[in-house]
């Protein structure tokens, strides 16, 4: 997304509130991709939209953090919630912390 003029615009608008990043890694099927190649990814991806948004990368990852709780957190009844090791460990791998 971030590689097109439209996709960079498109990333600058979207509020804070509602971020969430992803990657298409593994590029390639049947490829081994490191939990290190995906921090490196992911936090490129967050410097860049901290770039076009005039913030501080460590702001998005912050919003980008609380937006996945939220969602994850909205995903499951209260009543059978899971466990939050399992669910974090995506997020985890993202800035390699654990959401609070």
């Amino acid at each position: 997304m971030l590689a097109t003029k439209r996709g960079r615009e498109y990333a600058r608008q979207i509020p804070l509130d509602r971020l969430l990043l992803e990657t298409d890694a593994p590029a390639e099927p049947n490829t081994e991709t490191s939990a290190q190649s995906l921090i490196r990814l992911l936090t490129w991806t967050s410097e860049h939209i901290a770039s076009l948004k005039n913030c501080d990368a460590k702001h998005i990852e912050s919003a980008v953090l609380a937006n996945a709780h939220s969602v994850l957190t909205l995903a499951s009844p209260v009543d059978k919630m899971p466990n939050m090791s399992t669910v974090a460990n995506p997020v985890t791998l993202f800035y390699g912390k654990i959401v609070p």
